[in-house]
């Protein structure tokens, strides 16, 4: 399931969402947006001669105003009918009875404002079935919401909403209901973007799927609407997608055997500037008291907005610049990933190699290591299946002084005698059998790159990966203040801990400086860098390493040591973000992670023009 979705207004020429020519012939079903009246007529008629039928038309407004349409085609043969234009309610619901009365139910219904007026549009089917839908047009929203709930009691879903302007300042609603036969529903409406994206989050942990989405303009903005099944069907939804981004989402979609159910446009024409970035930021550190922090953003491979926040010292004599460092903690992963599909598009290594085997390393002398051991891969480490499961045992790039008395040397150990140890520890579980976080699993990534690239994991990441963006502030971090980049901030935590660079001391340092060995942890938490940089990472790559082509995805990454917090995002509509913060915890108790809402608001407010948002599934 992929839940996630820019910024040209769209081109009057409609765009084909379909397989190549030579395979068009072999298509169930075909789809197209962007569409005038001409292209839409023009188009249904021909698909019609070679036994395609309309299942889906949505009438929507371009930048201009006027109207455009998205629709998908069947090839079934089925007898069926279709209407758009500006109509009477009388009109319309006259239509609708001759065509039921003729054997044809209705199957989709959409409406839009067009030259000041609302327009309705209905598919009607004649396949044999029982005609008992009903169609509710031109709601306001008081009568949608009570209409809603008199269906609900009738025992019917909606299966088609869509909302519209009214031409007076507000909105309204018309909607298709067909017999619910005990599938589980919910609707809601007046959701924000981030409201929707919230939603369909949490109506998929509990196994529904968005069925129907529509999005319309109120006073307030921009507002969703959204109707929620329970049917065991695969799907996966997206939102704010430019023409361009759909494209590139609807090739994916196809080549994993997903088609479009929902391809609902929309035109944003209030767009919000990067100001709405600094107030939450603002906002997010004070609330939690946050020293110092750094932001920067992005919007198609253009830097938006940067800037730092706070003081670097803890006399406040100097201001954080977003070129300053900060670590990263996790971050990392992501930069780690990349080297190793750089790796892998350079056809020196496999996703499928044998990690172990390949690193040659021996365990420790009396260990026996874990038979499964030399079946983990390059693709188990990435994607944290490689067996170990440190919630039921430890995490070993923690325990850099006891490692190191196991092996009889001075601590703290570095990252080739953390794997050693470990070799000779048994696994939780089967290689690629589930996902546990794991640290260690990019450890042993970041010598893999070693290994086969020759060169140091700091090296190979510096000249492969960051040089080629013009990044220069990617640096290994230091565990004590004394050996930091000088231009980093104080990290702030509370609590108190043993040095392990001097475990025989009594005293305690700040748990950021000293209590763990961050030099060792090189390849799944222990770079530094600008938040200006990591933006200029996220305008190249993906989070999970791939290079980046166009927009679409939306990926979200935490890190988090004592003293550090950190968040990379990345949006469908082209907006990428870093934020580095020099604090991770303090006495107000709020959640550190709910900085992805605010941000994630302020990333989809960004821009204007026609957007679209999709429903696409399997087997339906």
């Amino acid at each position: 399931m992929r839940i996630r979705c820019g910024r040209s207004v769209l081109l009057a020429v409609f765009v084909v969402l379909g397989l190549s020519s030579s395979a068009r012939t072999q298509e169930p079903w075909r789809a197209r947006y962007g569409m005038t009246w001409e292209g839409l007529t023009s188009w249904v008629n021909a698909a019609a001669e070679n036994g395609y039928r309309l299942v889906y038309l949505h009438g929507y407004n371009n930048a201009d105003g006027s109207e455009r349409f998205a629709a998908r085609l069947v090839k079934d043969g089925e007898k069926y009918k279709w209407y758009w234009g500006v109509s009477t309610l009388d009109t319309m619901r006259e239509k609708d009875a001759d065509h039921r009365a003729e054997g044809y139910r209705p199957i989709c219904v959409t409406g839009c404002l067009a030259d000041g007026q609302p327009r309705f549009g209905v598919v009607w089917v004649n396949d044999g079935r029982p005609v008992r839908e009903r169609i509710a047009f031109h709601l306001t929203e008081k009568d949608y919401s009570e209409r809603m709930n008199q269906e609900k009691k009738d025992g019917f879903l909606p299966r088609v909403v869509t909302g519209y302007a009214d031409g007076a300042g507000s909105y309204r609603f018309t909607a298709l209901f067909v017999p619910a036969e005990k599938t589980p529903w919910e609707e809601h409406h007046d959701l924000t973007p981030g409201a929707y994206q919230e939603a369909v989050n949490s109506y998929s942990a509990k196994g529904f799927r968005p069925s129907s989405v529509t999005v319309y303009p109120t006073p307030s903005g921009l507002r969703f609407a959204a109707v929620f099944l329970k049917d065991g069907a695969r799907w996966y939804a997206r939102h704010h997608l430019s023409s361009q981004q759909l494209q590139v989402d609807f090739t994916q979609g196809v080549k994993d055997g997903f088609h479009p159910i929902v391809i609902t446009g929309y035109t944003d024409n209030k767009p919000a500037g990067p100001a709405l970035f600094d107030e939450a930021m603002r906002q997010y550190m004070k609330e939690r008291s946050i020293p110092a922090g750094t932001l920067a953003v992005s919007r198609d491979g253009k830097m938006l907005f940067a800037r730092g926040y706070g003081f670097a010292d803890a006399q406040g004599r100097r201001s954080l610049s977003p070129e300053d460092p900060l670590r990263l903690a996790s971050l990392t992963k992501a930069i780690t990933a990349a080297a190793i599909h750089t790796l892998v598009r350079e056809g020196k290594l496999s996703l499928d190699t044998k990690a172990f085997p390949l690193l040659g390393l021996k365990p420790l002398p009396g260990q026996q290591p874990d038979a499964r051991l030399n079946d983990i891969t390059i693709r188990h480490l990435l994607e944290h299946k490689c067996g170990w499961d440190s919630q039921q045992t430890f995490d070993p790039m923690f325990r850099p002084q006891e490692i190191a008395a196991a092996l009889n040397e001075p601590g703290p150990a570095g990252p080739v005698d953390i794997i050693r140890y470990m070799m000779g520890q048994p696994l939780q579980f089967d290689p690629g059998s589930k996902a546990s976080y794991s640290n260690f699993g990019h450890c042993v990534l970041g010598r893999v790159i070693e290994k086969v690239s020759g060169q140091t994991y700091l090296g190979y990441v510096r000249k492969t990966i960051f040089d080629p963006l013009g990044a220069q502030s990617i640096e290994l971090g230091r565990s004590l203040p004394q050996y930091r980049n000088p231009r980093e901030p104080v990290y702030h935590n509370p609590g108190k801990g043993r040095n392990i660079f001097d475990p025989q001391s009594k005293e305690e340092v700040p748990a950021p400086d000293g209590t763990f060995y961050l030099e060792a942890m090189d390849a799944h938490g222990g770079l530094i860098a600008s938040s200006r940089d990591v933006v200029r990472f996220l305008d190249a790559y993906w989070l999970t390493g791939e290079p980046r082509q166009g927009n679409g995805r939306d990926y979200l990454l935490f890190g988090r040591f004592p003293g550090t917090f950190t968040m990379a995002m990345q949006r469908p509509n082209g907006v990428n973000l870093a934020a580095l913060f020099n604090q991770d915890s303090d006495p107000s108790g709020r959640d550190y992670h709910a900085l992805q809402k605010a941000m994630r608001e302020a990333a989809d407010r960004q821009g204007g023009g026609v957007r679209f948002a999709t429903v696409w599934v399997k087997g339906e």
